[in-house]
């Protein structure tokens, strides 16, 4: 072998060990690369379990459907034929008043099946002969309405009826103090006029 071939054939020799060594030099790369891949995957499945938890976990009772939740039909039915109208004015009146506690405290079904009696008993024209969902009807046991729904209620819904009693006692002072100023302011002007009629009607 003559002299230049010799050369040629170790910078052939040295160029292929340089592009195998550098061919080994990427291999870790890309290992470290796939290596590197895996944690997506997990994310995924964290993700997807996330998913899953707020599935199974219970709703908020404002995002269910509550009235469906509850397959009790809430009537009134009477003893007494000449009965009929009223259960159907008090039942009508009832059922409007648990739809708007039902809104407003997101009662469950159980405290639905116990506030309506409640109603029923503590409506105005409430009278002896009324059936609610098959029971005799009971009269109201106090003076209050509000207490014996305070009782059914759980801790949020109680702190949450008793602001908006509050209020709503606070509300109807307001408009007492009112009546009673005009009241007065009436009477006032009322007496006003009565003595200047008189003075008028002196010789």
């Amino acid at each position: 072998m003559n002299k230049p071939r010799f050369i040629l054939f170790i910078a052939l020799l040295g160029g292929s060990g340089l592009a195998a060594y550098l061919a080994a030099s990427h291999d870790p790369a890309k290992k470290n690369e796939v290596a590197q891949t895996p944690p997506a995957p997990s994310t995924f499945q964290e993700q997807q379990s996330s998913k899953r938890s707020e599935i199974s976990a219970p709703l908020p009772l404002d995002k269910r459907r509550v009235e469906q939740m509850d397959p009790t039909n809430y009537e009134v039915t009477v003893s007494n034929i000449e009965l009929e109208e009223v259960g159907l004015r008090i039942e009508r009146e009832s059922q409007e008043q648990l739809r708007k506690l039902t809104d407003r405290y997101q009662l469950t079904a159980n405290q639905r099946r116990e506030a309506f009696p409640l109603l029923v008993s503590y409506h105005a024209d409430y009278t002896d002969g009324l059936i609610v969902n098959g029971f005799e009807a009971q009269p109201p046991r106090t003076n209050s309405l509000s207490s014996e729904l305070y009782l059914i209620f759980d801790l949020t819904q109680q702190e949450i009826y008793q602001e908006d009693v509050e209020a709503d006692n606070k509300w109807w002072g307001e408009i007492l103090g009112q009546l009673r100023s005009d009241l007065d302011r009436s009477l006032y002007s009322t007496d006003l006029e009565d003595t200047t009629k008189r003075s008028k009607e002196k010789p």
